[in-house]
């Protein structure tokens, strides 16, 4: 579901790819905007932003119309300013004076380049429900359609932001990464990281119980395996127990159960409460038995789930 954004504003959020390139091409056509025109990959479903509703509203014989006129504002704005018509293909390298200026005031270095590596992002996100959610970016400043606050933290002065995910992306190469392209793949990651911790978070705490149950332990290994074939590292692992909000013990196991450690799961000496579903048990079983059979030291599994 495509987002067009066009100097920084929200044109069009929604399902349809597209009713957005019709957005981007007669956006093109007019000279609306100076800056680029892009895809962002997340949308919103009904469609928002400033010819969202006129798109919704439209059959498909009059979508074009419809959206030439809302955007004719943006012509004429653009032309009392002087914008210059034509478009790059991706957003402007230069980055806006407001998120210099907040980057700036938050970093220890006065250089905007050296100031925008001095940042890292664990997988903190509030939502709209969050109580400390707000929908303005401390870099850029207010976002309309801002649905979630991605929190960076300083890690020099261990000031923390509140941003967009955006502004995240275009603006930042985060600690650990070398490269813009490095620091978008960390943040996708530890993003995916966060939402698979909250999602599977009933899964992981009955890792702390006494008796763990069978189904859980089968279910989550499963779901593992969808978000990451190979092993998680301990970092990343972390990641996912801190958007659970995971006990300590649920943590321990659920650790060696994303790195695929046969040695600690033994240590932990779990206690399996089995399932009572016949030929349904059995198979999962056997896919959990496989799961922790990759790890070359977890030479005597049976031992631990039947």
């Amino acid at each position: 579901m495509p987002t067009v954004i066009a100097d920084s504003r929200i044109l069009y959020s929604g399902p349809s790819r597209e009713d957005a390139e019709l957005v981007m091409e007669i956006v093109r056509e007019l000279g609306a905007y100076n800056r680029a025109v892009y895809f962002r990959p997340d949308g919103t479903n009904p469609p928002t932003g400033l010819v969202g509703k006129a798109l919704a509203q439209a059959d498909e014989k009059e979508k074009r119309a419809a959206v030439s006129e809302v955007l004719k504002e943006c012509r004429r704005l653009a032309e009392k300013l002087k914008f210059k018509k034509g478009f790059e293909e991706g957003p402007s390298p230069v980055p806006p004076k407001a998120v210099v200026r907040n980057l700036l005031a938050a970093s220890v270095s006065n250089d905007f380049d050296a100031a925008r590596h001095e940042w890292e992002y664990r997988g903190e996100i509030l939502e709209e429900t969050h109580s400390d959610f707000s929908h303005e970016c401390q870099l850029c400043g207010p976002k309309e359609l801002m649905r979630a606050n991605y929190v960076i933290h300083n890690v020099r002065t261990g000031k923390t932001l509140r941003v967009g995910s955006v502004c995240v992306k275009r603006f930042l190469v985060l600690a650990g990464t070398s490269s813009t392209d490095e620091s978008v793949a960390l943040f996708d990651r530890r993003t995916a990281l966060a939402l698979f911790g909250r999602a599977q978070s009933r899964l992981i705490a009955d890792l702390g119980r006494d008796e763990v149950p069978e189904r859980s332990l089968v279910a989550l290994l499963g779901a593992l395996e969808k978000l990451s074939p190979e092993p998680l590292s301990r970092e990343d692992a972390r990641v996912v127990i801190k958007a659970a909000k995971a006990g300590e013990r649920a943590a321990r196991v659920f650790e060696a159960l994303a790195a695929r450690d046969g040695v600690a799961l033994r240590a932990l000496n779990l206690k399996i409460k089995k399932m009572h579903d016949g030929e349904e048990r059995k198979k999962k079983v056997r896919e959990v038995l496989l799961t922790l059979s990759r790890s070359s030291e977890y030479h005597n599994p049976q031992k631990q789930v039947t």
